[in-house]
C-alpha cells in the first residue's frame, strides 16, 4: 500500500481492518521519525560540542523552553483535534470542501501564531526572569535575546501542523515524520558555520528558525502533491475555522499543562550549579523524541484516522479492536525500549555527547538522568493508545482531565523525590526525571478507568500479552547487559570504538526483542 495512495475504504478496507497495514504504515512513519530524531541528536551533540554545559547553553535552553513548549502544544492539538477533524471532513464532505476548510484554518493559524510570537517577544525579559530566576541578570538578558528569535517558531509550527494534519488524514505519514531532518540539519549547518566561538546562543536560535521555515515549505508542497489546493478566501469567520478553534481549545490547554510543569522543574533546577538545566533538558528531549516522536506518535498517526473513520461509520467493535491493537503495539515497543535505554544510556551518551566542552562528568550525569526519564516510556505509550478512542470521538474533555491529573501528580511527587535526593546536586537532577516517570502511570490509570467505564471498551488478553512482553524484555535486558560487559562498554574506550561497540551490543541484544515482535505478528494473524 503506497503512503497515502489507497482510496477510502469500506468494511474490508486496509484502512479500517488491516492490522498489517496499520503496523506497516506506523512502521514506515517510525523509521522516518527515527531518522529525524537521529538528526536531532546530531543537533544536540553539535550544541554540546560547541557550547558545552554552561551559561551559554543554559541561556538557549531556558529561552527555548516556552517556544518549544508552545510548539509541542500545537503538535498535540494537531494530533488530537485536527487530524480526526480533517479526516471527518474528508469522509463526510469530500476533498473540495476539505481543501477550502484547510486553507481557512491554515490562514487563521498563521495569523494567530504571529500575534502570539510578537506579544511573547515583547515580554521576553520578564518571562525569562520568572522561569529561571537563578540565572542572574546576565543569564536572563542572554536568554531573552534568544527567546525573541525562538518565539517566531510558533507561527511556522502552527501553519505546518495544519498541513501535517491534512497529510495524516490522507494516510500520508512518512514524509511528515521524516521532514524534521531538514529542520535539524539546517540548524546544524548554521551552528557549525556561524557559531564556532561557542559564545552567542542566538546562533542556535537562528539555525532552528531557518530549519522550521524549510520544513513548512516542504509540508505545504507535499500537501499539494497529495490533493490539497489553495482556495482564495479570507472568510475567517467561517464555521470550519470556529469548529477547528473550539476543538483545539482543550488539547491546547492540556498540552500547555505539561510545559507549565516543566517550567516549575526549571525554576528548581535553575538554582543548581551551571549546566544542570542543560543536562536535564538533553535527557527530556531525547526521551520525548525517541518515545514520543519516533515510536508512539508514529503509531498514533496511523491509528487515529482509522479510529475516526470507524467511529464516524458507527463501528464500535472495530474501535475496540483497534484500541487493543494499539495497546499491544505500545507495550511491544516501550518495554524493550526502556531496557535498551537502561543498559546502553551511559555508553551511548559517552559516545555521542562527550566531546568539546561537554566533559566526562557531564556525560555520566546525563546517562543517569536519561535512565530516570526512560522509566516513563511504557506509561507514556499505553496512555496514548488508551486515549485514542476519545480523540476519534472528538472528545477533548477526557484527554484534558487526563493531562491535568498526571501533571498534578508530577508536581506533588517532585518535592518528595527532591527531598529523598537530599538536594545533592547530581541526585537532584535525577530525581526530577524519576518524578516525571512515576507520574506517567497516573495518566494510564485515569485513561484506563475512563475507557472501561465511559466507553465500555475492555482490554481482554492484554494482561497475558503484557507478561509475555515483560518476560521477553527481561531476557533482552540480560543478553544486552552481558553483551555490553563483554564488549567493555562501561570502560574507558576511544569514542569511535565505543560508538561501534554500543551499536554491536544493541544488535546482538535485539534478538530476544525480535522474537517478541515475531510472536506478536503470529498472534495478530489468529
Amino acid at each position: 500500500m503506497a503512503d497515502g495512495d489507497d482510496a477510502p475504504g469500506d468494511e474490508g478496507s486496509p484502512r479500517l481492518s488491516g492490522r498489517r497495514a496499520l503496523v506497516r504504515q506506523s512502521g514506515g512513519a517510525g523509521v522516518a521519525a527515527m531518522v529525524a530524531v537521529l538528526s536531532g541528536v546530531v543537533f544536540d551533540a553539535v550544541i554540546a560540542f560547541t557550547y558545552g554545559a554552561g551559561s551559554a547553553s543554559d541561556a538557549f535552553f531556558v529561552a527555548s523552553r516556552i517556544p518549544l513548549g508552545l510548539q509541542a502544544a500545537l503538535t498535540v492539538a494537531s494530533n488530537q483535534a485536527l487530524v480526526p477533524l480533517v479526516s471527518n471532513w474528508h469522509t463526510k464532505d469530500g476533498i473540495d470542501a476539505t481543501n477550502r476548510r484547510v486553507t481557512l484554518v491554515a490562514t487563521a493559524a498563521l495569523l494567530a501564531g504571529l500575534v502570539v510570537a510578537a506579544v511573547c517577544a515583547l515580554a521576553a525579559w520578564p518571562l525569562m526572569a520568572v522561569t529561571a530566576p537563578g540565572l542572574g541578570s546576565d543569564g536572563i538578558a542572554a536568554a531573552a535575546g534568544v527567546a525573541r528569535i525562538m518565539f517566531f517558531v510558533v507561527p511556522l509550527e502552527a501553519l505546518g501542523d495544519v498541513f501535517e494534519a491534512f497529510l495524516n488524514a490522507r494516510y500520508s505519514f512518512v514524509l511528515p515524520s521524516g521532514a524534521k531532518v531538514l529542520r535539524n540539519m539546517t540548524a546544524v549547518a548554521i551552528v557549525i558555520g556561524l557559531g564556532a566561538s561557542g559564545s552567542d546562543p542566538r546562533t542556535i536560535a537562528w539555525g532552528y528558525l531557518a530549519g522550521m521555515a524549510l520544513l513548512v515549505l516542504v509540508e505545504v508542497a507535499w500537501a499539494a502533491v497529495k490533493g490539497w489546493r489553495y482556495v482564495a478566501t479570507l472568510a475567517l469567520r467561517d464555521a470550519s475555522v470556529r469548529e477547528a478553534g473550539v476543538l483545539c481549545v482543550r488539547p491546547l490547554a492540556g498540552a500547555a499543562v505539561n510545559p507549565l510543569t516543566r517550567l516549575v522543574e526549571q525554576q528548581i533546577v535553575s538554582f543548581l550549579p551551571s549546566g544542570a538545566i542543560t543536562i536535564s533538558q538533553y535527557a527530556y528531549r531525547v526521551i520525548s523524541a525517541v518515545g514520543g516522536t519516533v515510536f508512539f506518535r508514529s503509531v498514533m498517526v496511523a491509528l487515529i484516522p482509522r479510529m475516526t473513520e470507524a467511529t464516524t461509520r458507527g463501528r464500535d467493535v472495530e474501535v475496540a479492536r483497534l484500541t487493543r491493537t494499539g495497546v499491544r503495539i505500545m507495550l511491544a515497543i516501550s518495554l524493550p525500549l526502556t531496557v535498551v535505554t537502561a543498559v546502553l544510556a551511559r555508553p551511548a551518551v559517552e559516545a555521542v555527547f562527550r566531546r568539546g566542552k561537554f566533559d566526562a562528568e557531564d556525560a555520566l550525569l546525563l546517562g543517569w538522568v536519561l535512565v530516570a526519564y526512560a522509566l516513563s516510556l511504557p506509561g507514556s505509550g499505553v496512555q496514548r493508545a488508551l486515549l485514542g478512542p476519545f480523540f476519534a470521538r472528538l472528545d477533548t474533555r477526557t484527554p484534558l482531565r487526563n493531562t491535568i491529573y498526571g501533571n498534578a501528580a508530577n508536581l506533588l511527587l517532585l518535592p518528595l523525590f527532591m527531598w529523598i535526593a537530599a538536594r545533592e546536586d547530581a541526585w537532584a537532577v535525577i530525581a526530577v526525571g524519576a518524578a516525571y516517570s512515576a507520574a506517567q502511570y497516573v495518566h494510564v490509570a485515569h485513561a484506563w478507568w475512563r475507557l472501561h467505564h465511559g466507553l465500555h471498551i475492555g482490554l481482554k488478553g492484554i494482561g497475558t500479552f503484557t507478561l509475555e512482553v515483560v518476560a521477553g524484555s527481561v531476557v533482552y535486558g540480560a543478553v544486552l547487559y552481558v553483551a555490553a560487559r563483554a564488549l567493555g562498554l562501561y570502560g574507558d574506550l576511544p569514542r569511535w570504538q565505543l560508538l561501534f561497540r554500543t551499536a554491536v551490543a544493541g544488535a546482538v541484544g535485539s534478538l530476544p526483542a525480535l522474537a517478541v515482535v515475531y510472536g506478536m505478528r503470529r498472534r495478530s494473524r489468529r
